[in-house]
């Protein structure tokens, strides 16, 4: 019988994990990457901090806290250049 404790932080990297590589797919609507990657953050961040934690599930913790980071960055990024260009289409004459 797998321990309640086990199977919640089992669940906890392997939803870091899961919502990382969404957030990469995502990433086409920046939104979807800052939610996915600050939900992801916060899960893979609560499984490592846990002291009794196994090496594969704090490895998928890790991959999950990485991707989740990324997807934070890539989704500022694609904000930041849709504004560049959106600020930079303004600015063209319209004929």
């Amino acid at each position: 019988m797998i321990d309640n404790n086990l199977s919640k932080r089992r669940g906890l990297a392997i939803a870091s994990l899961v919502l990382g590589l969404v957030g990469l797919i995502g990433f086409v609507i920046p939104l979807i990457g800052i939610i996915c990657g600050v939900i992801g953050v916060t899960f893979g961040g609560i499984c490592l901090k846990e002291t009794n934690i196994n090496r594969n599930e704090k490895n998928m913790a890790r991959w999950g806290l990485g991707l989740s980071i990324a997807d934070i960055v890539i989704s500022i990024f694609m904000i930041l250049l849709c504004i560049f260009f959106w600020g930079f289409a303004q600015l063209l004459p319209i004929d």
